[in-house]
């Protein structure tokens, strides 16, 4: 685990896609909300909860509607 540490703090996630599994609530709503402050242009969300996944959606693009 520590080897792989120096790599993700130096990599930018600015401009890249990713997927957050999970992402209707606790854990995964943060992580999804993180990338998103930190600039990424695509934050897939994968939930079992369409409801929540909608709502969090949502939120998130009025947080950051570029």
């Amino acid at each position: 685990m520590l080897a792989v540490l120096p790599l993700l703090v130096s990599t930018s996630i600015r401009g890249g896609c990713v997927v957050v599994t999970g992402a209707s609530r606790g854990l995964g709503v943060g992580i999804a909300r993180a990338f998103a402050t930190e600039g990424a242009a695509t934050v897939c969300l994968v939930a079992r909860s369409e409801a929540g996944l909608q709502s969090v959606c949502r939120g998130l693009a009025a947080e950051h509607p570029n």
